[in-house]
């Protein structure tokens, strides 16, 4: 294998832009309230704003992955008021996935899904500090958040399986 990659051109790369400060924006949406009442879940995930082809996804570029990250934060936020106003328990945090970042997403949960989220991960055995340079943040942008190396789910003997299937699970401290 060369040492060499190309990195081709993306097309479109202010359309992608575009949609996804749209996204960033529409931060003012607030949590569905009545489907978490419902199904005692919510999540959203990162913007999809484009596919190589079927099944092939590429990881976005720093500065898009940047502005996602944000968009996430932003929604972390507002999502946490609304939940505290509940007044029970709640499950919320920000799952950060490395290598596929597009599964990334904020997730919230009340009732039985709040055991369900806290025990649907496998720990990792050794210490692994938060890649701040990866996600293009600094522990300046989100002092308050404390993130937890897990693995996904995913079958250990497959010999990719550390590499493909780390996550990164970030809350409020």
């Amino acid at each position: 294998m060369s040492q060499f990659f190309v990195r081709k051109k993306i097309r479109g790369g202010r359309r992608i832009a575009r949609t996804i400060a749209d996204w960033v924006d529409a931060t003012s949406i607030p949590l569905d309230m009545e489907h978490l009442r419902q199904y005692h879940y919510a999540y959203e995930r990162v913007v999809h704003p484009w596919q190589v082809c079927v099944g092939s996804i590429i990881s976005p570029p720093k500065r898009f992955r940047n502005e996602m990250i944000f968009g996430l934060l932003k929604r972390y936020e507002q999502w946490n008021v609304q939940l505290r106003n509940l007044g029970e328990p709640y499950y919320l945090k920000v799952w950060l996935y490395g290598n596929t970042f597009f599964e990334s997403q904020i997730v919230a949960g009340i009732e039985e899904r709040i055991h369900w989220y806290e025990n649907i991960f496998s720990p990792i055995d050794r210490k692994l500090i938060f890649p701040f340079q990866h996600f293009e943040m600094n522990a300046t942008k989100c002092p308050a958040f404390a993130w937890t190396p897990v693995f996904s789910n995913g079958d250990p003997d497959d010999e990719d399986y550390p590499k493909r299937n780390l996550l990164w699970v970030g809350g409020m401290k």
